[in-house]
This record gives structure tokens, sequence and C-alpha cells, in this order.
């Protein structure tokens, strides 16, 4: 029985026996509403909807607004220092936004509120 869990967990992590890893290739196409999460530490108090990135101990903080890159994800709740928060890396979340948002508005780092977007009509220019 030990031998048998074994080799099925071997298979789990192998690819099923394969010695190539598996690759998804094409598109990913998820239900309405629905989002992939990452766990991760906090690094410094998180408020919810809030863009992060990453710092030097791969802890997430929100964005500062001398930000222009970086950024991971979005909080899907608060978390204090040490508590793990989750971040939807892809789907769709709600982000705060330190103004009006218009359908078809380009989103990047707010350069007046710590951790929120920013609308904007035209195409960034930077590497946002």
């Amino acid at each position: 029985m030990k031998n048998k869990i074994l080799l099925l967990l071997s298979l789990l992590f192998t690819g099923a026996g394969s010695a190539y890893p598996q690759v998804q290739h094409g598109r990913i196409q998820l239900e309405p509403g629905a989002s992939v999460l990452q766990p991760y530490t906090a690094g410094a108090a998180v408020s919810a909807n809030r863009l992060v990135k990453l710092n030097a101990s791969a802890q997430v903080i929100e964005t500062l607004t001398s930000d222009t890159s970086g950024v991971i994800g979005v909080t899907s709740a608060a978390a204090a220092s040490g508590a793990t928060v989750n971040v939807v890396l892809l789907g769709q979340v709600t982000l705060a936004v330190d103004a009006a948002c218009n359908m078809g508005d380009y989103v990047i780092i707010s350069a007046s509120l710590a951790g929120q977007g920013r609308c904007q009509a035209t195409l960034p220019t930077t590497a946002q």
C-alpha cells in the first residue's frame, strides 16, 4: 500500500510519469466573475482591492505613488503585516481607483494614492 501511495504522489508531481513538465499553450478562459488567486504573506498592512508588488523578501506590499512598474496583482481582502493575503493574478476583481473610470480606459498605477489605480483613456507610455 505504501508503494502505491508513493507511486501516485510521484506521478502527480512529475507530470504523470513524463520527464517533461506540463505546459499550457493557447488561451486560458475563465467563467464570468472568476479569478485566479495566489496566497502571499503581507510585508506590511494591505487594504482590500489594492495594487500590490513584491518586496525584497517576496512579500506583498501596496504600490507606491512613485512606482511605474512591478505590479503582480490586486488584493482580494485586507491583511495585517505577516498575515496571508490572496492576490488576484488573472480574472475579474474590484480595484480601488483615484478618480472616475470610463468603459475602455486603461488602468495604470496611481501617482497620487498608494495602492490604487488610475484610469486613463490613452495607451500608457510607461512600462506599466
